[in-house]
């Protein structure tokens, strides 16, 4: 699916952004479909954590699934839910940087 206008490809870009709990994360999506972030708890990032874009969604999975963020890719900002394999919800958002 081609990217629609007003949308960003992200590949190769840094995002940074909070959550509904108000923690920081910095996210980098390298070329291959693997991603990078920090957060409050540290500097991650591996072959299991990898980010997938079609057209506007975009999909990451940290730790191989541990946990899954869906989101709505516009003009310079990501936003969308996430949840974890305990259950655990959140929102998010991020402004490329």
């Amino acid at each position: 699916m081609p990217i629609p206008a007003g949308v960003t490809v992200i590949e190769g870009t840094s995002w940074a952004g909070t959550d509904s709990d108000g923690d920081a994360y910095v996210y980098t999506f390298n070329p291959g479909g693997r991603y990078a972030y920090q957060s409050p708890n540290g500097s991650f990032g591996g072959d299991d954590d990898t980010w997938a874009q079609t057209g506007d969604q975009l999909v990451m999975k940290t730790s191989g699934g541990y946990a899954t963020y869906i989101g709505t890719v516009g003009d310079g900002v990501i936003s969308g839910t996430a949840s974890n394999i305990q259950g655990r919800t959140w929102t998010w958002t991020a402004k490329q940087q």
